[in-house]
């Protein structure tokens, strides 16, 4: 039986136990090696300076010092940064070495921690910062070898073997944020909308497909254009099939691996702008969002996300409520990525939700108080969740990706990065992956000014075409005659616009037709382990 999440020192304390009883295997030394660093002194160490907390975890932090002080007394770890936490030299393991696990180990480096990744690319992006172990993260005996040298075990991605790390829960001690039945809901997408329907989380009619029959009576249920999905292993588009007609019902079934693969459909979302919002999940089930994000997809992958959302406050307030909801009704502490669609009619609805960092949210490494690497850490750990407001009026990221093989893609990948070295407010995150390929994700450049349209200029010196795209979601808007209110928002940062209205009828026409002229036989299936790997480090 697992032990409560709530009581981390008690864990802890039964950890360095179960280790001193095996200290014979040649694994469980490794982690006796590694938990004799938790009882160094380190007096230098402050658990208060650089640590910015969350106004609203304030009160409740306070509450909770309180009341278990003396359990936390009684660790007596002079590495200890809060009163019901890990300590600080606890070493935290992730599944996944890409680009999320590197920025994790980066910010975990700031804060003095130790990150363990398991990844089967020797030299995975999270090598930089973390000590990597190479390992496939679907791999049984290799989660199990590999959690016995951490007190703490997350991911950076959902495609895991999740039976396995509750397994190795239940045999080495180790804790697992979040917990393995929340990776099994989110990794099965029909499962997932199941999960939050009957949560009472907004989302859109959905059916599963099991056989011909049913596909049939979802498309008489829906309509037409309608999505064809892969229930699991699927990502920024992958596995996704747009249904136009009949005539593609077979072809949709074939280009996603047949009935057997496990397929369901979701009726068309005739959405406006499409939205974003992180949230974070402390141990006791506290949630904290980020602000609301918009972003714009190409190649159905996240290209540009821009921060406070050019919507109206009414519908920022929703999002946020929509996706702290989403949050709360799941299991385990970290940082969670929700997606939703807004509509026709100013209503939200869910369209996914990732227990990791996301890609949604890079904006927060140079726009927000606390990025959410640095919160992810501090979540899973069970310390004080950090300030999550904007530090700036706007903040705007970039994706860069692949636009060619090899040398090509690099010439071009560095020329946009000279222009982002030349534009005040703009950072360089690059990820150092080996190879270049058309498409991959190779890094992002995050724009931080004083508002909406000084962050729009800078954006359009970097990557015109970029900053046209969100010229276009607001088209709408103008042509609504809305020009005074959208100029407005985005003169001052401001996201506040006049009250839903006619403007949506016609952005929806826009968006439509953008997502119909895309090639619906172009199904982005993933083939083999290595596509689906890199598409989940999202």
């Amino acid at each position: 039986m697992l032990l409560s999440s709530h009581s981390l020192p008690a864990r802890h304390a039964v950890k360095q136990q179960l280790v001193a009883n095996a200290c014979a295997s040649s694994r469980i030394l490794l982690s006796a090696k590694r938990l004799r660093r938790h009882e160094r002194s380190l007096p230098a160490f402050s658990p208060v300076v650089g640590l910015a907390v969350h106004p609203a975890v304030a009160q409740h932090t306070s509450s909770s010092t309180a009341h278990m002080s003396s359990k936390a007394n009684s660790n007596q770890n002079p590495a200890a940064v809060s009163e019901s936490g890990l300590p600080r030299t606890a070493v935290v393991g992730v599944l996944g070495g890409g680009q999320l696990g590197r920025m994790m180990a980066l910010a975990a480096a700031n804060m003095g921690v130790t990150i363990r990744a398991l990844d089967p690319a020797p030299d995975a992006p999270a090598a930089v910062a973390a000590d990597l172990t190479v390992g496939h993260f679907r791999d049984a005996a290799a989660i199990s070898a590999f959690a016995g040298g951490c007190d703490v075990l997350t991911v950076e991605i959902e495609h895991v073997d999740a039976d396995a790390m509750e397994e190795a829960g239940r045999s080495s001690g180790v804790d697992i944020e979040p917990t393995p039945v929340t990776l099994r809901i989110i990794q099965d997408k029909h499962a997932q909308k199941q999960h939050f329907d009957a949560a009472g989380v907004p989302v859109g009619p959905y059916a599963d497909v099991q056989d011909q029959a049913s596909l049939e009576a979802a498309a008489a249920n829906f309509g037409y254009p309608f999505m064809l999905k892969s229930k699991r292993l699927a990502y920024d588009g992958r596995g996704n099939y747009v249904v136009k007609s009949a005539e593609h019902l077979s072809e949709g079934v074939r280009a996603l691996g047949g009935f057997e693969h496990g397929l369901y459909a979701e009726k068309w979302a005739p959405f406006v702008k499409e939205l974003a919002v992180m949230v974070v999940r402390s141990r006791d089930g506290q949630v904290v969002s980020y602000p609301v994000a918009e972003t714009v997809h190409k190649d159905n992958i996240c290209h540009v996300t821009e921060v406070p959302a050019c919507v109206p406050d009414q519908i920022q307030a929703e999002a946020s409520k929509v996706a702290e909801k989403a949050v709360a009704c799941l299991n385990g502490a970290g940082i969670f990525g929700v997606e939703m669609f807004l509509l026709i009619d100013g209503s939200l609805l869910l369209n996914e939700v990732a227990p990791r960092p996301h890609n949604s949210g890079h904006y927060t490494m140079d726009g927000c108080v606390t990025s959410q690497f640095e919160n992810h850490i501090r979540a899973v750990l069970g310390w004080p969740l950090g300030d999550t407001s904007l530090n700036c009026g706007c903040c705007i990221m970039i994706n860069l990706l692949g636009e060619a093989d090899g040398n090509e893609g690099n010439r071009i990948a560095h020329d946009i990065m000279a222009k982002a070295y030349q534009t005040h407010g703009a950072s360089v995150h690059w990820y150092n992956k080996s190879g270049m390929r058309k498409g991959r994700k190779i890094g992002h450049i995050n724009i931080v000014a004083g508002s909406r349209a000084e962050a729009r200029q800078k954006l359009a010196r970097i990557d015109a075409a970029a900053a046209q795209s969100l010229q276009t979601s607001d088209e709408a808007a103008r042509q609504a005659g809305l020009v005074a209110a959208a100029a407005a928002a985005g003169d001052t940062g401001d996201s506040r616009l006049p009250k839903v209205g006619t403007w949506y009828a016609l952005a929806v026409h826009v968006k439509v037709m953008f997502q119909l002229s895309h090639d619906p036989q172009h199904a982005l299936w993933m083939t083999s382990e290595a596509d689906i790997d890199e598409a989940g480090r999202a």
